[in-house]
């Protein structure tokens, strides 16, 4: 149902031609123009990326096949409940509830819109964004993640959400298509899809295909880490898992990184300075932040960058989590929060939010 679904609203294309694709045998997609072939999957999915590439965060390759069987079975609902949360209750937590899609309420939703989620993950964004929507395009790299979106939409019967099997290097989405684009917690792995070139560039480059396939006019959702964010100098893990890698020049945390990693660092956030200048790049205008608490993951509270009473509000919440148990760092850090002035914090909260939501448009 979904799939007939992407085929009618005209999102898909080939993803090397940008030609029509037709169902010209079955299981196969065929594009009218440059002959191009790509399977559909049994559950009717269509897949435009290396079937066997998976990254895992908490759950392996063969797990994530077992939670699918499971889901079949008896529903996605229950695998989530006897597979994940026994390993991982926020996880769990954050596949079932829509508290990841608060940030919506910053665009001027309309029900003729369509959205593209890119890396959408176990599909609990889309899922969220197809209740405000027209049409909702889940793009994932992971095939059965991919395919856990797929399920997860027929049994909860969301027909206008369309999972795909693809990535942002080579989109199978047609320009000027989508009214939004979301990037949650994907743009800083992005240096990892193409090793060839420096991580900025890759960032750059992707971001313009982001804006490719937004109409003229269309908004950009992005939620990531501040680069110099107060909880990395409090010793919060970077995306090399490693501490402290994000505050250090490029190069530096280049070397760390191999050197106790064993790979490069291309896990690159930046400033809201850095940010701007790197969507400037790729072409966006209009571009906001936010300071979001606690997360951009869990977006409970945000609020326009440059007000530093906020800022205060949220030290002593993330200071009060585990009073008993702060480091002199942290208690001094504490201090220096309180006794600021809200003006002189504002001033300096691009530095100090750990997490923000930007928002961009296409001119």
């Amino acid at each position: 149902m979904t799939q007939e679904f992407a085929f009618q609203s005209g999102a898909l294309c080939c993803p090397g031609c940008e030609g029509e694709l037709a169902e010209t045998s079955p299981g196969t997609l065929s594009c009218l123009g440059c002959g191009g072939r790509f399977p559909l999957t049994e559950e009717r999915l269509a897949s435009f990326s290396d079937p066997g590439a998976y990254w895992g965060e908490e759950f392996s390759l063969e797990e994530m096949r077992e939670i699918n069987a499971l889901a079949r079975a008896q529903g996605w609902r229950e695998a989530v409940e006897r597979i994940v949360a026994p390993k991982a209750p926020s996880r769990a937590r954050y596949i079932r509830d829509f508290f990841r899609a608060d940030w919506r309420f910053l665009f001027p939703v309309e029900a003729c819109w369509r959205v593209l989620d890119i890396g959408a993950g176990w599909g609990s964004l889309s899922a969220a964004l197809a209740t405000l929507c027209a049409e909702v395009v889940a793009l994932e790299s992971a095939l059965e993640r991919a395919r856990f979106i797929r399920i997860r939409a027929e049994q909860d019967r969301i027909g206008n959400l369309v999972p795909v099997h693809g990535t942002l290097g080579a989109p199978p989405l047609r320009r000027n298509h989508f009214d939004l684009v979301a990037m949650n917690g994907v743009l800083e792995w992005l240096g990892w899809a193409d090793l060839s070139r420096d991580t900025r560039s890759v960032q750059e480059e992707l971001l313009r295909r982001a804006w490719e396939r937004l109409r003229p006019g269309g908004w950009l959702y992005v939620g990531i880490e501040n680069r110099f964010g107060i909880s990395y100098f409090l010793g919060a893990m970077d995306h090399s898992y490693l501490k402290y890698t994000s505050l250090l020049p490029r190069p530096l945390a280049d070397w760390v990184t191999r050197r106790r990693r064993g790979h490069a660092y291309r896990t690159y956030t930046y400033s809201p300075i850095g940010y701007r200048r790197l969507l400037e790049g790729a072409g966006f205008g209009e571009i906001r932040f936010f300071g979001v608490m606690p997360t951009y993951s869990r977006p409970i509270n945000y609020w326009p960058l440059g007000d530093g009473i906020p800022i205060q509000r949220f030290a002593r919440v993330l200071f009060s989590e585990k009073p008993n148990t702060l480091s002199f760092k942290s208690r001094l850090a504490q201090r220096m929060v309180e006794l600021v002035p809200p003006a002189l914090l504002a001033a300096g909260a691009k530095f100090l939010v750990p997490h923000l939501l930007i928002v961009a448009r296409r001119p």
